[in-house]
């Protein structure tokens, strides 16, 4: 993996870090946990915790997935009760990470805060001189949600949340600190009721001295045993120990995953306690460091740089995608006054500065995508009324964190990409699509993205996701390359929605595929040589050409094609690093 030296100025010192990119994080307690639990009789899944060490949601006794546990600190998976022909997947745990502040002369006592990051990924760092006191958070990993069996209707629990281990140590300058980060738990991918998987431990080690913040117990199915958080061990000055599972059994709604701190509960996942538990880990000096912190990654920030094919015809996103691109991102337009600007990057991400504060208290809404392959062109939209949104009343949407932001698109906006699907693609046949994106449902069949022509049974588009009258969340993907009758890809009612997924559409000579990070959804197998034949240009967010339908609702951040289809270990090597900059588990 290949890592990049940047050299960072902090207000007092200058440093060497290993990194490739870095984002600001929005951080407090918990602001969208585990989500409300499923209705009985659908296949609604709980939401995902977005917040800092929350737990993921829990889902009804009629089935439907557990919600994961989003980006940073632990919080485990959450649970299900399985029914009916639905996901029945537990939520995967959050992952673990070390949190380090650093202080000038006097150290914490003085309050004179050097600066702090954030680590993501394994990996060592050495003190910088200039560096008089440090203090670290090490946090492990939470445990994934426990899976239950198809149509039995039973509970599976929430998975436990990882714990917080705590150290200041003086004289800091020159130490090294070797971090090993604990992932979170991952999903059972079966229809046999099982418990989830625990959550790994995150360690730091400074010569012979270890400091280990234990990850969070896998929730468990049909038990009404609960499972324990994460412990401390070996040196360390203040322990946070991890919430717990909830034990849960039954044809009764799943629980939730824990939180970081604040344990589990059963059925409604609103449990926003996260990070509650009072000194000696000084839970609002971790607060305070990480808001402050600068997220060091060790995966390249680059997505694209790993592909040995040539680059993509369109790469559209809300971060730096090509090593050298320098241009805006996008461009918005404000409601107050109609006025637009383009807005460029902060290091690798989206000038959130600058989007503020030109959009103020109004909306804003982008124009154009910039294709930051500046041979291609642009995706514009030059109707006001199917502009995507991008900021909600002086409001960014950046569910995230505070220095990604994404678009939201209403099932009314879209973007034309300018370019024709025989150019854009292979000559109308092979092609990959790389989506990061929270797809929504509420529409029954949504035409997301493509070009079609059902007259001449004609298609390369998507339906994503197609819910043909099935519950809220319980929707398919049709991938439709070529004749529509004979060419579809099938995702099948477990598809996941409405949560953070790197999506991957392909078309190669002979079969279409679908995966959702690295899921392989469905495969078909079609006949080599079928391909579009219309010359229509491709669309985002709805189908070019003589057919369409419902669009796309839900969040977007990064929408990429290429006009070949991209080999089987490049793609996974995309869906693995792009989840990893995004803070996403992936599986």
């Amino acid at each position: 993996m290949k890592l990049v030296l940047f050299l960072i100025s902090f207000n007092l010192f200058a440093q060497w870090v290993w990194q490739t990119g870095y984002t600001t994080p929005t951080i407090g307690p918990p602001t969208c946990c585990g989500g409300t639990a499923a209705t009985s009789n659908n296949c609604d899944p709980g939401r995902t915790a977005t917040g800092f060490g929350a737990g993921g949601g829990s889902a009804g006794w009629a089935g439907g997935s557990g919600g994961d546990a989003y980006w940073i600190g632990g919080g485990g998976g959450g649970g299900l009760g399985g029914y009916g022909a639905c996901s029945i997947i537990g939520g995967a745990g959050g992952n673990g990470v070390v949190v380090i502040q650093y202080f000038g002369v006097g150290g914490v006592a003085t309050g004179s805060v050097i600066g702090s990051e954030i680590y993501t990924q394994s990996g060592s760092k050495t003190i910088p001189a200039g560096v008089d006191t440090i203090r670290f958070w090490a946090i492990g990993g939470g445990g994934s949600g426990g899976s239950a069996s198809t149509n039995d209707g039973t509970a599976s629990s929430g998975g436990a949340a990882g714990a917080v281990a705590y150290r200041t140590i003086g004289s800091a300058a020159g130490l090294v600190l070797n971090m090993t980060i604990g992932k979170g738990g991952i999903p059972v991918q079966t229809t046999v009721g099982s418990a989830g998987n625990p959550g790994g431990a995150t360690t730091v080690t400074i010569g012979a001295t270890v400091t280990t913040a234990g990850g969070g117990a896998a929730g468990l199915y049909n038990s009404g045993a609960n499972s324990a958080g994460g412990t401390c061990s070996n040196t360390y000055d203040g322990c946070l120990l991890g919430g717990t599972g909830y034990g849960r059994s039954g044809d009764v709604d799943g629980s939730t995953g824990a939180s970081i701190g604040a344990n589990a509960v059963a059925g409604d996942g609103n449990n926003d306690n996260g990070m509650t538990a009072p000194n000696p880990v000084d839970v609002a000096g971790l607060f305070n460091a990480v808001n402050l912190s600068r997220v060091i990654y060790t995966v390249p920030n680059n997505g694209l740089s790993m592909f040995t094919g040539a680059l993509p015809r369109a790469a559209f996103s809300f971060r730096k995608l090509i090593a050298g691109y320098d241009g805006p991102l996008f461009r918005v337009r404000r409601s107050s006054d109609n006025q637009e600007r383009d807005i460029g990057l902060s290091g690798d991400n989206t000038d959130i500065t600058a989007l503020k504060a030109f959009v103020g208290t109004a909306s804003g809404y982008v124009t154009t995508w910039y294709n930051q392959n500046t041979a291609y062109p642009n995706a514009t939209q030059t109707t006001a009324a199917a502009q995507p949104r991008i900021v909600n009343a002086g409001v960014v949407d950046s569910e995230l964190n505070s220095n990604i932001a994404h678009m939201y698109l209403d099932g009314n906006t879209w973007f034309n990409s300018n370019q024709g699907i025989q150019t854009i693609t292979n000559s109308g046949n092979e092609g990959t699509v790389l989506i990061f994106a929270r797809p929504f449902g509420g529409n029954s069949n949504a035409w997301s993205f493509g070009v079609a022509n059902d007259g001449a049974s004609n298609r390369w588009m998507a339906h994503f996701p197609y819910q043909g009258g099935q519950a809220y969340n319980a929707g398919e993907i049709y991938f439709d390359v070529g004749n529509l009758n004979t060419q579809r890809c099938h995702t099948g009612t477990t598809t996941p929605h409405d949560t953070w997924k790197v999506w991957s559409f392909v078309k190669r000579a002979d079969r279409g595929q679908v995966y959702w990070s690295k899921i392989l959804g469905c495969t078909s197998q079609i006949v080599t040589g079928q391909r579009y034949t219309g010359t229509e240009n491709f669309l985002i967010g709805m189908t070019g050409g003589p057919s369409s339908g419902q669009r796309y609702i839900g969040f977007m951040a990064e929408f990429i094609v290429y006009n070949y289809d991209v080999d089987a270990t490049q793609l996974s090597s995309y869906q693995q690093l792009t989840g990893e900059f995004f803070g996403l588990r992936i599986y």
